[in-house]
């Protein structure tokens, strides 16, 4: 074979080679044999450059579905550098996240962009919350020590107090000394005192001098009310007194709740977001609890977005997740982010499991909103069934889950064909 023919059969082989490994790189291989002699330090270095990037996707692949404890490549592969330095940072965000949930609000985030800004804004909330507890708990214990001084005293520096203040007999009941903000609660409602004296007389104090603080729902006016209830025993007019400093804490409940719901709850659909959603599935792992984890991924969604812009694509979002709140109530649905969803459904077996998503599926790719569109709705979905006999983590069940999901996307491609 003549010498030009020679160095374009090795050039076509070593391009088609070099294809291989970037479209198909398990196929990827090449035989120096079949190569000029003189190619063969550039066939040894694409053989190189394969194997890097094979263990870059494969490494990339683990990140993807949330296996931190794979082992990255070594020093040799330069080009999984930026990746493995995205590992580094995600698993001290997670020993900093086991921090915060530790009592440690010093933590803050620098690396992670838009998402360092909400992370430390959350933790200085948390913090600030924290430190107004203590500084509520210090007011209440100065206050105490304040009426410890007298009860002459105790009168005179309660009758304005913000709170509602009530001195009653331990054994009768009668009623020895309210301030006017507790005074002004008994007219609207006069059998308010006996249930703040029967919830308070169900927690046992610490000794005469001692104080108990709780938290309950008291009925007032017709209405249930969330009331902070520090009570203590003194001794008023030789007679045994339980003094009870009270506060309606509903609002305050309210604004905890909302926050907890920003730490738990996807903005966008009102589920469960990933953190919560991974915390449930590893206790339930750890229970050895019988379950089904259903990973979903919507169809269509990017086309959806870049043809008919996010508007359409948010509220293909929020369709599929109201079909999804509306499956048992038992179901935990979570959104893990962008167009992927995750069920945890208790109690059941895959086959059951199977049974209502493909309702789901069915319903989802037949919303009335379609009619007319240019556009389809479909989930493709995987299910992986857990029970006592079940040895998995966390990773390796949801790895699991996504194969079957992309097998059944595959599939369902393959019969719209």
């Amino acid at each position: 074979m003549a010498v030009g023919q020679e160095v374009a059969k090795t050039s076509e082989t070593l391009f088609l080679y070099l294809k291989d490994i970037i479209y198909e790189p398990q196929k990827a291989q090449l035989d120096l044999a079949d190569i000029d002699e003189d190619f063969h330090k550039l066939g040894q270095g694409l053989a190189f450059l394969a194997k890097l990037l094979n263990d870059f996707n494969a490494f990339a692949t683990d990140l993807s579905k949330g296996n931190l404890n794979v082992t990255p490549p070594g020093r040799e592969n330069i080009i999984a550098g930026p990746l493995k330095s995205l590992h580094g940072n995600l698993q001290h965000l997670t020993w900093q996240s086991q921090q915060v949930a530790k009592g440690d609000y010093k933590q803050r985030v620098d690396f992670l962009g838009e998402f360092s800004d909400a992370f430390n804004t959350m933790i200085e909330q948390l913090e600030e919350r924290q430190n107004d507890l203590e500084a509520e708990i210090e007011h209440r214990n100065t206050l105490i020590k304040s009426l410890e001084a007298g009860n002459q005293f105790l009168a005179n520096v309660t009758r304005n107090a913000p709170s509602q203040i009530f001195i009653v007999d331990a054994k009768t009941r009668e009623i020895l000394l309210v301030n006017e903000k507790a005074e002004a609660a008994l007219r609207v409602d006069p059998a308010y005192i006996k249930r703040l004296i029967d919830c308070v007389q169900q927690n046992d104090h610490k000794g005469n001098e001692g104080y108990n603080k709780l938290e309950a729902e008291i009925e007032y006016f017709n209405k249930p009310l969330l009331v902070s209830i520090l009570s203590y025993m003194v001794t008023w007019e030789d007679r045994q007194a339980i003094a009870m400093v009270v506060e309606d804490i509903t609002a305050e409940k309210e604004k905890f709740i909302k926050l907890e719901n920003q730490a738990y709850k996807d903005a966008l659909t009102g589920l469960y977001n990933r953190f919560y959603g991974m915390e449930i599935l590893g206790e339930w792992i750890d229970a050895k609890k019988q379950f089904v984890l259903v990973f979903i991924d919507l169809d269509f969604l990017k086309y959806i977005n870049d043809t008919f812009g996010h508007y359409e694509g948010d509220r293909y979002i929020l369709t599929a997740a109201e079909y999804f709140k509306s499956l048992n109530s038992d179901i935990l649905a979570c959104r893990l982010g962008g167009d992927e969803f995750m069920l945890l459904m208790p109690d059941i077996g895959e086959e059951t499991a199977q049974e209502i998503m493909k309702c789901c599926q069915e319903r989802i790719q037949n919303d009335e909103y379609l009619e007319g569109k240019e556009f389809k709705y479909g989930i493709s979905f995987g299910t992986v069934e857990a029970n006592k006999d079940t040895n998995i983590s966390q990773s390796e069940i949801l790895h699991l889950a996504d194969e079957r999901m992309y097998e059944n996307k595959r599939l369902r491609k393959a019969n719209r064909q």
